[in-house]
């Protein structure tokens, strides 16, 4: 598992993202503005997914209602995003998000930003 350096994206744009090889498991530091990017140069579709941190909420009309992880799957060659990424469901004690990568080979690459 890889701690990766979030970036931040200001109202100018940025055109120097860096993009770090995907591993099994990576985490950023959470922030309300984050999102992650995914470029997918491999030869297969990747699946990203987001781990939540609280299963289950007790909501006073509903009941227990149950929050899942979250998940984006990118094409071959192609690239995506996910986020924002609400605190009470994905952040943890430690103030980190964490994603799996379900094809985290050569040519998988991905970014936390900021917006």
């Amino acid at each position: 598992m890889a701690l990766i350096a979030v970036q931040q994206c200001t109202e100018g744009g940025d055109s120097d993202v860096v993009l770090t090889q995907a591993q099994t498991s990576d985490t950023f530091a959470w922030s309300p503005s984050l999102f992650i990017y995914i470029q997918n140069d491999n030869g297969s579709p990747t699946t990203i997914t987001v781990t939540d941190t609280v299963g289950t909420i007790k909501d006073a009309i509903y009941g227990d209602v149950v929050k899942g992880t979250t998940s984006v799957t990118v094409a071959t060659t192609k690239s995506g995003m996910i986020g924002p990424f609400k605190s009470n469901a994905f952040k943890s004690s430690e103030g980190l998000l964490t994603i799996t990568t379900s094809n985290f080979n050569t040519g998988v690459f991905v970014a936390g930003i900021n917006f």
